[in-house]
């Protein structure tokens, strides 16, 4: 499962969007102890970091508050 979508650079980053389901999976694994294959053009540190932040707001706020 890939992202959903690349948008257009903003000052020179590249801003990924993901799909509901490919968030969902990624906090699964990190659950489990188990890191997500971080997709290309991305880096290591902030595709984790991310992920991180999505189990945080998973748990304050619930699964419905990763859709878009």
């Amino acid at each position: 499962m890939y992202p959903l979508y690349w948008t257009k650079p903003v000052e020179g980053f590249l801003i990924m969007k993901y799909s509901y389901e490919f968030k969902r999976e990624c906090i699964e694994l990190y659950r489990k102890g188990i890191w997500m294959e971080t997709p290309e053009d991305v880096k290591q540190e902030e595709f984790r970091r991310g992920i991180r932040k999505w189990v945080r707001i998973e748990t304050t706020c619930g699964s419905e508050a990763l859709r878009h």
